[in-house]
């Protein structure tokens, strides 16, 4: 027995559940900044889209107005007596507007009262060459680095579920079945609030089968050649590598499989025949399986088909015919060549779909 911890069964399904659940992750949320971004708005004050001279010139304006160290002529701060002056000259006294004049001039919740009024950059001795400086609330503030508003980091903090559903599955269609077991769904799970889920699956099922005639034959004709039915209907669940108990109560069955009978004339010019046609719904009913976020479970369906020679010229002519079911099938027109088919099911209108619930 080997110790490799690469070789142990859980640990390879831990590996496979993870590469598979991965390919359905929902990233979280980033931050977009370019979301709102103003090079493609409107400048109510100019009437054409911002420019970056706009927001550049509502950057520094905003830089302007934080305070200094240094004496308060040199920033937008007024000393103590000149703040006293300005309140007994009425500068900031209450005034009342007109809900109109408030709904016209108020911007970015902002009210603009005054007009924009610009400053050339020589009156506060600036170095360069003279520019006008000027504050324009209609102008949004972009790209300032500001740690009290906004997100500051790349990524949103995200819902706990991610997820809209408590589950979900795959819908492969025409899963063709020979030999042993194929894979007609995997089921996701996403976001439980049970430790288990009762499943119903049921999906519609065709056949296809062919045969040749023996080198060396001239042909073959016989009415009622052959007769084809479901023998026996296999059903496995695999978590990754491994198969998963069935519950007692888990039922598997046909609705109602027919028997196909074939009349064959096959000759050297045409030496295959092949038929095709709806065979009915298979159920699969009190499916409970546990359940986790990130399980993932691959439901298995293989079918076998007992053959009934009725010609005892079968075996003498022609060799075993080929039998291929078609589950999840689309396949619901009837063909046949260098054949006749009987015994078939109708098929139903509207044409039935892979259908998974749970309780």
């Amino acid at each position: 027995m080997s110790n490799n911890v690469c070789n142990n069964v859980s640990y390879l399904n831990s590996i496979d559940q993870k590469r598979r659940f991965s390919l359905l992750n929902v990233p979280p949320v980033r931050y977009d900044n370019l979301s709102t971004n103003p090079y493609n708005q409107i400048n109510p004050s100019t009437g054409v889209k911002y420019t970056k001279y706009d927001l550049d010139m509502r950057r520094k304006a905003e830089i302007l107005k934080n305070s200094s160290n240094r004496m308060s002529t040199q920033t937008n701060n007024l000393t103590k007596a000149q703040i006293y002056a300005q309140a007994i000259n009425g500068t900031y006294q209450s005034r009342t507007y007109s809900q109109m004049y408030i709904d016209q001039n108020t911007k970015n919740g902002r009210l603009n009262t005054c007009p924009i009024v610009k400053t050339s950059t020589t009156a506060s001795d600036v170095p360069g060459p003279p520019i006008l400086l000027y504050d324009d609330p209609n102008v949004p503030l972009y790209n300032l680095v500001n740690d009290a508003d906004g997100p500051t980091y790349g990524i949103i903090n995200q819902d706990v579920n991610t997820y809209t559903m408590v589950w979900n599955n795959t819908f492969p269609v025409n899963v063709s079945n020979i030999t042993g077991n194929s894979t007609i769904t995997s089921i996701y799970v996403l976001y439980p609030n049970t430790l288990t889920l009762n499943y119903r699956i049921a999906t519609p099922i065709s056949i296809y089968l062919t045969g040749n005639l023996l080198a060396g034959a001239l042909g073959f004709n016989a009415t009622n050649a052959l007769t084809i039915s479901a023998q026996s209907i296999n059903l496995n669940v695999n978590y990754s590598y491994s198969s998963v108990p069935l519950n007692l109560a888990t039922t598997i069955s046909f609705v109602n499989p027919p028997s196909i009978t074939l009349d064959i004339s096959v000759n050297r010019q045409n030496p295959t025949y092949y038929a095709s046609c709806y065979l009915g719904l298979l159920n699969i009913s009190n499916l409970i399986l546990p359940v986790q976020k990130g399980f993932i479970y691959d439901i298995q369906v293989g079918i076998t088909y007992s053959i009934t020679n009725n010609s005892t010229l079968y075996n003498e002519f022609c060799n075993a015919p080929t039998i291929t079911s078609y589950i999840n099938t689309s396949r619901s027109n009837k063909t046949n060549i260098n054949c006749t088919l009987r015994g078939d099911r109708p098929i139903p209108n509207p044409f039935p779909k892979l259908n998974i619930s749970s309780i």
